[in-house]
């Protein structure tokens, strides 16, 4: 059995979230969530298709920490002797999208995808025929109207 020992980083970002009194509303921000660690992930699966990546392995991705704070964590398993390039690619990547953001191409393709993700799972549950919904029950109803209502968007 070959054992390789590869070395890895992480950046971790701790974000305060001011309290909101009670009216977060917690759909939106997980689907923002959601949407964040997709674009990442497919920035970072970009550099890997054209050949340009300095690492092994990298994640990103944004979520709830713990109390009133949000986490940002890159994780990053640079090639040997790849620690300083992997470091500063890593590092531009997160001070583009500090700069830019996400452009709204990708976040419409973003939801769009989610959308037909959703959708997909409603046709397979039952749930919606031919765009219809149908079958709720009470206690699902509240979570389904979201999703219908991100569905009937598209």
């Amino acid at each position: 059995m070959l054992l390789t020992l590869a070395h890895l980083f992480g950046i971790y970002q701790r974000i305060s979230v001011p309290p909101q009194g009670g009216s977060v509303n917690h759909t939106a921000k997980n689907l923002y969530q959601q949407i964040f660690n997709r674009v990442v992930a497919r920035r970072i699966s970009a550099l890997r298709n054209e050949g340009k990546e300095e690492f092994i392995a990298s994640t990103a991705s944004y979520s709830p920490l713990v109390r009133a704070y949000d986490q940002v964590a890159w994780d990053v398993v640079p090639y040997p002797g790849k620690g300083l390039q992997a470091l500063k690619q890593t590092l531009a990547l997160r001070e583009q999208l500090r700069r830019e953001g996400i452009t709204e191409e990708e976040f419409q393709g973003e939801v769009s995808k989610m959308i037909e993700d959703v959708k997909t799972l409603l046709e397979e549950k039952g749930y919606c025929s031919s765009g219809q919904p149908h079958g709720f029950v009470q206690a699902e109803l509240p979570l389904q109207c979201a999703l219908f209502a991100l569905y009937e968007k598209k």
